[in-house]
């Protein structure tokens, strides 16, 4: 009796070390398993990876060779062309998207926006405005640290808005320059503002435009940005001054953006080559809330630009 419970304690003993040997047996088989798939799901990663590095490798050669291509065949002065050189691929993308879309006004803050200099001496220049900045700065009763943004004004001296204002009050802003040869003679003088290459569309989405220099032949094709787009850039949501000269397109370029979306305190338009009536500006204008500033016997006087050519619309309060 005692010899066949010694036997069956022995036999027990060996099963339960079987046992213990196949659950450990099992236990190791599932960590393989695991470790395996986890290996297949990483190596399916790392190749999805690069597929997507050499798609992109191949997307920046194509971007590459059509800026090489572009840049070889702008008829713009070698250090200024560079920021009117439009690839293809990049003009297409662009222009597709609206103007709120993130990824047009990320892209215009990112790579066109130019920051003013660090290092800047301002200098005291007469009015080149013949009259506009001054009424500007009495209007606001000689601020200083004033915003600025100004679309079309020559060289950045003559005949500019803003300057008189950057200088004298120590204003800052924005100058919108489509005119490559403009912006070279901007870029080169440095004025104490950020610089934008481009042109305003007329559309809510980008586009191209033909633009006509007299130094230059042929036409040179400018890539415009919506305005809305290009404030919200430039994150200017508060503007006391905005001047507009859009060759004849002032209208088009307003009826593109959101009025309620920005507080712009004044605007100066000009009226010598708008399409349509000046009555039809001056009821868009009313309708957005401003009034019209009368001139003044002075500057009528003088012959003065402001009194010719351009109206200052003043934000009812």
């Amino acid at each position: 009796m005692e010899i066949m419970t010694v036997v069956l304690l022995t036999m027990l003993r060996h099963k339960t070390l079987w046992l213990l040997v196949a659950l450990a047996c099992f236990v190791v088989t599932v960590q393989l398993c695991l470790w395996i798939f986890l290996m297949q799901v990483q190596l399916g990663l790392m190749s999805a990876e690069i597929r997507d590095l050499s798609s992109n490798v191949h997307q920046s050669n194509d971007f590459v060779r059509d800026y090489m291509h572009a840049y070889a065949s702008s008829p713009i002065d070698d250090d200024v062309r560079f920021f009117y050189t439009y690839p293809k691929s990049e003009v297409k993308s662009l222009n597709n998207l609206s103007q709120e879309d993130p990824l047009l006004i990320k892209h215009i803050k990112k790579y066109l926006l130019i920051r003013p200099p660090k290092h800047f001496k301002p200098r005291i220049f007469d009015d080149e405005s013949k009259g506009q900045g001054k009424r500007i700065s009495e209007l606001f009763k000689r601020k200083t640290g004033g915003i600025f943004v100004e679309y079309g004004a020559a060289n950045g001296h003559y005949e500019s808005n803003t300057l008189f204002l950057e200088m004298r009050y120590n204003w800052t802003g924005l100058l919108i320059v489509p005119n490559p040869y403009n912006f070279g003679l901007r870029y080169r003088r440095h004025r104490n503002a950020w610089l934008l290459p481009v042109c305003i569309s007329l559309k809510k989405s980008p586009m191209m435009a033909k633009f006509n220099l007299e130094r230059v032949s042929p036409d040179v094709n400018v890539h415009c940005m919506p305005l809305y787009s290009i404030l919200k850039a430039f994150n200017a949501t508060s503007i006391d001054f905005f001047s507009l000269d859009a060759q004849g397109n002032e209208l088009d370029v307003l009826r593109t953006l959101p009025f309620d979306g920005f507080d712009i305190k004044t605007f100066s338009i000009n009226l010598s080559n708008i399409n349509g009536s000046k009555e039809h500006l001056q009821q868009f204008m009313t309708s957005k809330g401003y009034n019209k500033l009368p001139s003044t016997p002075e500057l009528e006087r003088n012959n003065s630009k402001l009194a010719l050519e351009d109206c200052i619309f003043v934000k009812k309060k």
